[in-house]
């Protein structure tokens, strides 16, 4: 009989797979074959080129455009208006109809920070899908998925800032790139601590035209950056906490002060692991995700 705990990882897992898409470990779906463009078909979990969403027009709320002229850009998050063919709801009351009209814009990059020793190693594995448009004249229009896995190894021993690390083979492409900086002293961070920030950014040449049929094929979907380090991350200070005078922020300070914070996410959420039983205090894999899930 199933668990609970079980029951509702399920539901994570099925959630994630419908907003966002299968990952490297989802064997079964990775070389998956879609109906419609990934972008119509996913929510999230995918960087568009970094020059493209830079160049991405607006205009104005009396302007009709349709989805495929929207670029980096759509009128809304909803299914019903993600697809290339929008159909009107007449139940639609007037706010939502005025929700639909917010732009949002798609990210071309996913990072995060963490506090590192000098002189240490991470291993980076960087995972994401591309699709494929549907080949002129096929009987079937779909595209397809293939799977894509790199991993590079970085050594950070000082503050500096990297120069662009491709993923692809070439500049224009998927590339990392991270800028250090010396930890804090005023938050109490050894001098030996370098407070770090780690970018995957979609730097692929962008479409010539708006259409989503090229706009997709250079779209990184499902984009995931893991990192392990064998000598380990340092937890992240709380400035807020350490300045606080409050007595209920002391007391919580002092009641939490075995839980750690590991990284902050940009674009994207993280989740720590690998951390040794005798010292909480340090964990050894940083991972990104776009669902973020907590323990209760």
């Amino acid at each position: 009989m199933a668990t609970s705990a079980a029951i509702r990882q399920h539901l994570v897992d099925a959630l994630g797979l419908d907003l966002i898409g299968p990952g490297w470990d989802d064997v079964a779906r990775r070389h998956e074959h879609l109906p419609q463009p990934p972008s119509a078909w996913y929510t999230t979990g995918f960087l568009v080129p970094h020059v493209f969403e830079q160049e991405a027009r607006r205009t104005t709320e009396d302007e009709q455009l349709s989805f495929a002229d929207l670029a980096g850009e759509e009128p809304s998050n909803g299914a019903s208006n993600r697809l290339v063919k929008q159909e009107k709801d007449d139940d639609a009351n007037d706010a939502l109809d005025q929700a639909n009209t917010r732009r949002s814009w798609f990210p071309s990059s996913l990072g995060l920070s963490f506090i590192l020793e000098k002189g240490s190693t991470l291993e980076a594995t960087v995972t994401w899908g591309d699709y494929s448009a549907p080949a002129d004249g096929a009987e079937e229009k779909l595209w397809s998925r293939t799977p894509q896995r790199q991993t590079v190894k970085i050594s950070i021993d000082r503050p500096d800032t990297s120069p662009d690390i491709p993923l692809e083979g070439q500049p224009q492409g998927l590339c990392l790139r991270w800028i250090a900086r010396p930890a804090p002293s005023k938050l109490g961070y050894p001098s030996d601590q370098l407070s770090v920030s780690l970018f995957l950014l979609n730097q692929r040449e962008p479409p010539q035209t708006n259409q989503i049929r090229h706009r997709d094929p250079v779209t990184a979907f499902q984009a995931q950056v893991s990192l392990c380090c064998e000598r380990g991350f340092p937890p992240r200070r709380d400035a807020l906490q350490q300045a606080a005078k409050d007595p209920d922020e002391r007391l919580a300070a002092l009641q939490y002060r075995r839980d750690y914070c590991f990284a902050s996410g940009h674009n994207a959420a993280v989740i720590a692991s690998d951390i040794p039983d005798d010292n909480p205090a340090r964990c050894h894999s940083l991972t990104t995700t776009w669902l973020p899930t907590a323990r209760v």
